[in-house]
């Protein structure tokens, strides 16, 4: 979706800018506190779906987890730099990408699934600083105006992880409960942290959602001359 609606404005400088700029903030928006969510209720949500013997899986999952935004965020800078026209740095980049993933995951071996995991997530975390210094040479979108964006959401997401995993473990071993009241408290905290401290990206989030999901109003016939 974002590579055909950049690759239209791509000769209006300001426009392009600010559109890439809404377009991460609203992934943003949605993945990292669906991926702080996942990290708070991995233990109970694995307990009630899978019971007790898949809890050694929970650790690795919720390493996943940490490592989802950056996945989404590397996929927004490629379609942003298709949509400069700068195939070739994709290329280029997905290379190293595999070549940096080869030795993290290679040395990463050593300590086992989670070493393998840790590995995957820093070789995704330096793609992911590759493709912002890109993004800043064609389209002064880098690391600063990226980080301008996307820090504030993601203080957001962890603060209401925080909150969420501390009101649940007053919940105890009632996992269905504590699942529960996991998802309540960090949906309202991250809901109440954008509010008042005036993040746009929940609001932009829920209006394209809005627009999406409702019909368009019909035209009154007759009324288009």
């Amino acid at each position: 979706m974002m590579f055909p609606a950049l690759s239209r404005i791509q000769d209006d400088e300001l426009k392009f800018r600010a559109a890439a700029g809404r377009m991460h903030t609203l992934v943003a928006a949605l993945v990292m506190p669906v991926m702080a969510a996942g990290v708070v209720t991995a233990e109970p949500l694995v307990r009630l779906l899978y019971t007790a013997k898949w809890l050694p899986c929970v650790p690795y999952f919720q390493l996943l987890c940490i490592g989802g935004p950056f996945e989404a965020l590397i996929s927004l800078n490629h379609a942003l730099l298709q949509a400069r026209g700068r195939a070739d740095f994709c290329f280029r980049s997905e290379i190293l990408f595999k070549v940096l993933l080869i030795v993290s995951v290679s040395c990463g071996v050593l300590w086992g699934i989670r070493g393998l995991i840790i590995g995957r997530i820093a070789s995704q975390i330096a793609m992911f600083l590759l493709l912002v210094s890109l993004a800043g040479r064609v389209a002064d979108y880098g690391l600063r105006a990226q980080a301008a964006d996307l820090l504030p959401i993601a203080a957001a997401a962890i603060g209401a992880g925080l909150a969420a995993w501390g009101v649940g473990r007053l919940c105890g071993e009632e996992w269905g409960i504590r699942l529960g009241v996991e998802i309540a408290v960090g949906a309202a905290t991250y809901g109440g942290i954008c509010h008042f401290t005036r993040i746009p990206a929940l609001r932009d989030l829920w209006q394209v959602a809005r627009e999406a999901l409702l019909p368009a109003k019909a035209v009154p016939a007759g009324s288009v001359s």
